[in-house]
């Protein structure tokens, strides 16, 4: 199965005198990939032997993966399928002592980057398991299943944790209480328990392993991973196209109980959330009542919209706003506070690729009076984005929809370039902070009182 995540296959290669491992050579990507499976039963020895010929035929190696099956430790929190991803390896014996060795290497670095970029979520690998799994129909099946499952639970999770050694069997019933003193420790190789073919798990979690070592492999030949000085002053300010549309808003009778105006903030961020107050108690009379009400909803376009999903989570956003403030609980906040006039504004950055040189982040303001039903829209002006690391975030998928991303374009920035906020990149790659252009096109727009 491993030789299925090449996108380009070789002829076969002479190989050193004396070197018995039997490869497979192609191309991932850019990359030039040789790969080595171990013989039937596989032992610990064998693959410390196998990557010791593969790096002295190939002298020109610059990282070595290795990928195999291993064995949970009861209780922490493992699931078949599972993948445990680490640089070290802990040697358990009942009479050594323990000895760790990790070798840092830019596999290390790759695997770093990828864990800042997606955490522990594993639902991006069904994206690369296909062809490697196409010809066995029955694991086809499973991960399809598998993969469309609602819960978030359902997807295989990465563990970035301590691998285990062993040279004698260590009995289940005595493990934990032998591994205590080793909290690192996740999982122990099981090389030797060999493949069985009729376990549609163990294909499973091989297909996701495959699937892990080929992003590792393109991380490692991607020019992604950068600075932040690297990055500084690359990208520009440019001016907002025309101003969005947001289709009509049902109507919703609120009680009035005075005068007194509450503006609705439809999100947990913390900095937009400053944002629309800060421009509200500058720009509302004096004489006006404002009360301000945090209700967090979803905008149900994903972490990352982009295009036209800007202008729909807005809507979505404000829309499901709305639709709470229906709800019994908020009729105490309308009486007690002498609410007359019902606003809400949110903020919904978005990237725009089509119909644009390079892609850039804008960000809709929108502000809806629902009590007279108007309605005020524009855009901030944009912050252009380097193709590349929009490419890598929409490489994680998509909520049902290619314009409502998984991951966040600054995600990745932060992810590949330590020490960028991935809330405000902007501020590095531009020099202008996205909260400033927020408040300059809030600053432009009439609060519909």
């Amino acid at each position: 199965m491993a030789d299925t995540m090449l996108d380009q296959k070789y002829e076969d290669l002479l190989v050193k005198a004396g070197d018995t491992n039997v490869y497979r050579h192609g191309r991932i990507g850019t990359v030039n990939v040789v790969i080595s499976c171990l013989l039937e039963p596989p032992h610990a020895a064998d693959a410390a032997r196998t990557a010791q010929n593969m790096a002295a035929t190939f002298i020109g190696i610059k990282a070595i993966v290795m990928i195999g099956f291993g064995s949970g430790v009861p209780n922490a929190g493992t699931r078949l399928g599972d993948l445990v991803i680490s640089s070290a390896i802990i040697r358990y014996d009942r009479d050594a002592e323990l000895n760790l060795t990790s070798i840092p290497n830019i596999a290390e670095r790759a695997a770093n980057v990828l864990q800042r970029e997606i955490g522990q979520d594993g639902y991006w690998l069904s994206s690369s398991l296909y062809p490697a799994i196409s010809k066995y129909p029955d694991l086809l099946q499973f991960s399809q299943r598998q993969n469309t499952c609602s819960d978030p639970s359902d997807y295989p999770q990465l563990h970035y944790r301590d691998i285990g050694l062993e040279s004698q069997g260590i009995q289940s019933e005595e493990l934990q209480d032998r591994l205590a003193p080793l909290k690192s420790i996740i999982c122990f190789d099981d090389v030797a328990a060999g493949s069985r073919e009729g376990d549609t798990w163990k294909r499973y979690a091989a297909a996701n392993a495959v699937s892990y070592a080929k992003e590792i492999i393109q991380v490692m030949a991607s020019n992604l991973m950068n600075s932040v000085r690297g990055l500084e002053g690359t990208e520009e300010i440019v001016p907002p196209p025309m101003d969005p549309r947001l289709p009509p808003f049902q109507p919703h009778q609120y009680p009035s109980h005075g005068n007194a105006v509450l503006l609705v903030i439809p999100t947990k961020n913390e900095f937009k959330r400053r944002v629309l107050q800060q421009a509200f108690r500058q720009r509302v009379p004096s004489d006006v009542v404002l009360h301000t009400l945090v209700v967090p909803v979803e905008s149900d376009v994903g972490e990352q919209p982009y295009n036209e999903a800007g202008s729909t989570g807005a809507h979505n956003r404000i829309s499901n706003a709305l639709l709470r403030l229906d709800a019994v609980e908020y009729e105490e906040t309308f009486r007690d506070r002498k609410i007359g006039i019902v606003i809400v504004a949110c903020i919904e950055s978005y990237i725009q690729t089509d119909n644009i040189d390079r892609p850039t982040d804008y960000g809709v303001v929108a502000i809806h009076n629902a009590t007279t039903r108007q309605t005020e829209v524009c855009l901030s002006r944009g912050v252009t984005v380097p193709p590349a690391y929009v490419d890598r975030a929409r490489r994680f998928g998509f909520e049902g929809d290619p314009n409502r991303g998984r991951v966040t374009v600054g995600q990745i920035l932060a992810a590949n370039a330590p020490g960028i906020d991935k809330a405000d990149w902007q501020a590095v790659l531009a020099r202008h902070s996205r909260y400033d252009l927020l408040k300059d096109a809030l600053a432009q727009l009439p609060i519909p009182l």
